[in-house]
């Protein structure tokens, strides 16, 4: 749920980065955009794998499906990796999370 509610909530940035990997921009500006795309990409293989290897959420749809260790590997494997690139993307954006945090303090403050 935080995965689609940051998505909804930065929807603008989405629509308007990949015009700007087309662009003049910073090799910084280049790989933060290309980062958050593959970080997007692996989370998507999360969900999906983790729906196909639930044990639980299939068949309270009545779904019957045969999980197989092929998904369980690319859930375990991608849900792992996932959380190191969550680290960098958190780096890479450290700036604008303070700056952010800092204004709604202020806010709150007045």
């Amino acid at each position: 749920m935080p995965f689609a509610i940051h998505l909804l909530l930065h929807w603008d940035w989405i629509q308007r980065s990949f015009s700007r990997l087309l662009a003049n921009i910073t090799a910084r500006e280049r790989f933060n955009i290309i980062w958050d795309y593959l970080l997007y990409i692996m989370m998507l293989l999360v969900f999906v794998s983790g729906f196909l290897v639930s044990v639980a959420l299939l068949p309270a749809l009545d779904i019957s499906l045969n999980i197989q260790d092929f998904w369980s590997k690319i859930h375990h494997d991608s849900a792992t990796f996932i959380m190191p690139m969550l680290g960098v993307h958190l780096a890479l954006n450290l700036g604008w999370i303070l700056k952010l945090t800092k204004r709604m303090f202020a806010k709150e403050a007045k």
